[in-house]
């Protein structure tokens, strides 16, 4: 919302006061809630009553403790002018420390909007449906810029007895969002969950970070979901959260830069990061390690997830498949279409040697699998595709395979009811990876004590994938060095710092979400225009000056726009077409 009201203010359409901000402070151990809250000798008690008379724009310092509490936000804030509530500076704020407590939501949040949580710790809490951090959206409410920062979450269950197997009805959520709304004005819109630290919880047949129902442009990054009993990040749909089933998903949002490391269930199947039934997510450089899959697209229940794309992640040492994509229920129509899997780094996953192989398909359709490198354990096991119906118009290109043997004779796919045996085979059966190879990838080791997976200068990967990629603005100018881009998640040229590739500049477009146009700033000499939709194939370039973009003719969802300005710097920014 704040770059939309920029945008209104800059056409005129419209003015904003804003409120004046004031600092409050919160002190359980020697606050009162009838002080002025105006300094730290006159501070309130509670964080309830910080949640009930914190104005637009106040930004809330609570001292470190144990808050006894539940607190239910009734305040919110005004675009450009959120309420902050956050722990004191260098302090991290207990809300709930004492481990055994048994309770509710700790924190809920529902219908409000441009509000801040950052550094607080909510930890230890069971029972049924035990939340953390519960943000709601009902049919005909609204949240807006929500932004949750810097939390950490520890022991949040649905049992007090760690011994017991949950049934399918018993759940608990750290951190969950969910979207009633029931048009896409009323959408859960903008929220943000940045550098949070999940661990040690468990959800039972939940999830850790989990949003579902009608939630648009949602960000998750920098974030840590760690030893949780289920899946890690989760953004689903199709679940009837949402009554108007095309709403009834997450979509045009984003997860990167995480990290999901020993989510694994012992009953159901987990993930470190799901996608589930949400159309148009860009899965970008997480790093997942020693979950059950790494990443999983797939589509539980009726209809289709759609425009997935997963790019320049880190797949490693999971337990089943580095990668699930598709849907499963041969009872439903659920299936995944149009996803786009491209430059991941794939590393010895299925370490419980289940034969699924690096890469688990099944119903899924005009899916793209582009300049991957696999590196695959002693099994030997490549991928493995069920015969599943539908399954049409999927491809594998510009992708580097390699075995421990060394030896492509001992490679295998499974391919439906049958194993293909030796890599020349597998190129003859199926048609795909013309432009790829059978070779050592070369991959480069620890730097500073961590792994980068990159690659080393005389990798036959260098400059060896698909020609024609397009590079997606999210990563940034340094994804391709030379004349064309390298298979795996890292350029040869970033290897050496171990550094994720950066974000480039942002384009402001205005409005957006638009509808037929949408504005770029004038005066600003951009020209070159040009967009792209989300699987980075380009629909129209225009060169001009500022001005208009015309949208007529597009279908709704996300959208890509890069433009040039007259001193040659790049600027990008992603458009939403409703």
């Amino acid at each position: 919302m704040i770059l939309r009201s920029l945008c209104l203010l800059f056409i005129g359409l419209t003015t904003l006061t804003l409120s004046a901000q004031t600092k409050r402070y919160v002190d359980n151990t020697g606050g009162s809630d009838s002080n002025s809250g105006l300094d730290t000798l006159n501070a309130w008690a509670t964080i309830q009553h910080a949640f009930d008379v914190a104005a637009p724009g106040d930004s809330v310092f609570i001292r470190n403790g144990d808050y006894l509490e539940h607190p239910i936000l009734n305040v919110q804030g005004l675009p450009g002018a959120p309420i902050w509530f956050g722990g004191y500076p260098s302090e991290n704020v207990t809300i709930i420390g004492l481990y055994g407590v048994q309770g509710p939501t700790r924190m809920t949040i529902v219908d409000k909007s441009h509000v801040v949580l950052e550094r607080l710790n909510l930890n230890y809490l069971y029972g049924p449906d035990a939340t953390g951090i519960l943000i709601r959206c009902t049919p005909n409410g609204l949240v807006q810029d929500v932004k949750l920062k810097f939390l950490s979450i520890l022991g949040i269950s649905w049992t007090g007895n760690p011994n017991l197997i949950p049934g399918p009805n018993d759940n608990a959520q750290p951190i969950i969002a969910y979207g009633e709304g029931t048009t896409a004005a009323n959408a859960i819109s903008g929220l943000e969950i940045s550098h949070c630290t999940v661990q040690n919880c468990n959800p039972g047949y939940s999830e850790t970070i989990s949003l579902d129902g009608n939630v648009t442009d949602a960000l998750i990054t920098q974030c840590g979901v760690y030893n949780n009993t289920n899946i890690g990040i989760h953004m689903g749909g199709g679940y009837g959260v949402c009554s108007v089933p095309a709403l009834d998903k997450v979509r045009n949002s984003v997860i990167t830069k995480c990290s999901a490391t020993g989510n694994v269930s012992a009953y159901a199947t987990s993930a470190g990061i799901y996608i589930d039934g949400a159309d148009s997510i860009i899965v970008h450089s997480n790093t997942c390690r020693g979950n059950g899959y790494g990443i999983e697209v797939g589509c539980e229940e009726n209809g289709t997830s759609q425009g997935v794309i997963v790019i320049d992640n880190l797949i490693y040492w999971n337990k089943e498949s580095g990668l699930a994509i598709g849907g499963y229920d041969t009872q439903t129509t659920g299936q995944v279409v149009g996803a786009l899997v491209r430059n991941n780094c794939f590393y010895r996953n299925d370490s419980l040697y289940t034969g699924s192989g690096e890469m688990y398909i099944t119903k899924a359709s005009d899916c793209m699998f582009r300049n991957n490198g696999f590196n695959v354990n002693e099994q030997n096991i490549l991928f493995s595709r069920e015969d599943i119906s539908p399954q049409a118009n999927n491809g594998m290109d510009y992708d580097a395979w390699w075995v421990p043997t060394g030896d492509p004779m001992d490679a295998e796919v499974n391919w439906g009811p049958n194993v293909i045996s030796g890599y020349a085979d597998y190129l003859a059966t199926t048609g795909w990876n013309a432009n790829g190879f059978f070779d050592e990838p070369q991959l480069a080791w620890p730097v500073q004590g961590g792994f980068t997976f990159g690659i080393q200068p005389t990798s036959p990967c260098v400059d060896a994938g698909d020609p024609a990629t397009l590079v997606l603005p999210i990563e940034g100018p340094l994804r391709l060095q030379g004349p064309a881009i390298d298979i795996g998640r890292i350029e040869l040229a970033n290897t050496s710092t171990g550094m994720d590739i950066p974000k480039g500049t942002t384009l402001i477009l205005f409005p957006n979400p638009a509808q037929d146009r949408a504005w770029l700033p004038a005066g600003t000499g951009l020209r070159d225009i040009t967009l792209m939709d989300a699987m980075g194939r380009t629909l129209k370039q225009v060169r001009q000056l500022g001005g208009s973009l015309d949208l007529t003719g597009l279908s709704a969802g996300i959208y890509l726009v890069v433009a040039l300005g007259n001193d040659g710097h790049r600027l990008s920014g992603r458009l939403v077409k409703e």
